[in-house]
């Protein structure tokens, strides 16, 4: 089982670098589209991935300016999430096919920096993970993956990258808010081997699906509508 959790450890950072290759292999079909930034956010996740290997193995790497939060590396991450919930937003509320659905997410994106500005003040985001933010910005991707599956065909969805992204973000947030309030609560008699078993392979499941979403791509993403084009 060691050799396996071993395996398992190390797999996350190979599923982030082999989707990075697909989105940049697939690069020519979706440049003109807000997904053209994927890439960018993909090598964000891979390269933070590493600093925090780093700043939790290596001294020379620490981020903390207290010895008492040594190799701490929270701060990366609370600020890598802020970032990719954002993005994730601007990807829905880009491909929204009604007016009310773009302003809801538009809100929904302005209540979470609210949310994330509120957390800094009641949890030191150096030291402390930032639980509101990242529940609140969880539940909407849950939310907002069912909208859009539910917008969509199931046969031609399966070709659609937006599609595999959704079912990515739907598979991952609802096995992961579980497992974060579990840890932030840190409830006793419970195998946290287990709980972080599970939570390498939910991020093997949705990165998973990104690539096969990669893969199955035939045709060039449809650009998104414009707002000016509700209007006409």
């Amino acid at each position: 089982m060691k050799f396996l959790d071993t395996i398992l450890g190390n797999s996350f950072v190979v599923i982030y670098a082999v989707t990075l290759v697909m989105a940049l292999f697939r690069y020519r079909k979706y440049y003109e589209t807000p997904l053209q930034y994927l890439p960018i956010l993909l090598l964000y996740t891979l390269l933070n991935e590493i600093l925090g290997l780093l700043v939790v193995r290596y001294d020379y790497f620490d981020l903390s300016f207290e010895a008492t939060y040594e190799n701490y590396n929270v701060i990366i991450y609370s600020i890598y999430n802020i970032v990719f919930f954002l993005y994730f937003y601007y990807l829905f509320r880009s491909y929204a096919e009604k007016m009310n659905q773009k302003k809801q997410i538009f809100f929904i994106g302005i209540l979470f920096c609210v949310i994330a500005l509120f957390n800094v003040f009641i949890q030191d985001i150096t030291t402390e993970h930032q639980i509101l933010t990242y529940l609140f910005g969880g539940i909407t991707m849950i939310y907002l993956s069912i909208s859009y599956l539910k917008s969509i065909s199931i046969a031609l969805g399966k070709k659609d990258i937006l599609f595999w992204i959704s079912i990515g973000l739907l598979v991952f947030f609802i096995g992961y808010l579980p497992i974060k309030v579990i840890r932030y609560l840190k409830i006793e008699n419970i195998d946290y081997m287990i709980v972080w078993r599970v939570h390498m392979l939910l991020i093997l499941a949705m990165y998973s699906c990104f690539i096969i979403g990669f893969l199955r791509m035939r045709e060039k993403l449809k650009k998104p509508i414009i707002e000016s084009e509700y209007q006409a």
